[in-house]
């Protein structure tokens, strides 16, 4: 795993997780017109927001998964459609894993922070006092049972972001 946590800790990856979100976006909203995306974006556009955020969580979750193959399950909590997405709110997701381990520990907090970074970069002037991008809470199943954490404050059902129907729960 370390070779992979090396690359991604590298800065061009959180950047590249940013970039394919506003790509993501700019398909969905503006016909993939990425510098229309950015001002979207920068205007607070919540529809161009809600795409953007999933982008970011989805492709987050794909890279995790290729860094430790104990992770089963990834969630995004509360981003719903009824519900009006904001710049300033952080991005929430849940990882059930197998077994929590240190090195996926470090590595969610590295890309927590790179991705801050990244996302004040585009934001300019409305993300300067951003203290938080994106919270990931790591969990295993005696997490699940006991619904500790994030999870105690889930009130509607997550967004699974796996799309492999193959994974078995554990």
């Amino acid at each position: 795993m370390s070779e992979l946590c090396n690359s991604v800790k590298a800065s061009n990856c959180y950047q590249e997780i940013i970039e394919h979100a506003i790509k993501y976006a700019a398909e969905k909203t503006t016909q993939g017109n990425m510098e229309e995306t950015v001002d979207k974006l920068r205007q607070l556009n919540p529809l161009t927001h809600s795409y953007f955020r999933y982008a970011v969580a989805k492709k987050t979750w794909e890279l995790l998964c290729k860094a430790d193959p104990l992770l089963v399950n990834g969630y995004i909590l509360g981003e719903h459609e009824e519900r009006k997405v904001s710049h300033s709110e952080s991005l929430y997701l849940v990882i059930l894993a197998k077994r929590k381990t240190a090195a996926i520990s470090s590595l969610i907090n590295d890309l927590c922070q790179g991705l801050l970074t990244e996302y004040k970069r585009v934001m300019e002037e409305r993300a300067k006092d951003l203290q938080i991008f994106m919270l990931i809470e790591l969990i295993d199943r005696q997490d699940l049972l006991q619904r500790s954490g994030m999870l105690l404050g889930i009130h509607l059902p997550p967004a699974k972001l796996n799309t492999d129907t193959s994974i078995i729960g554990m």
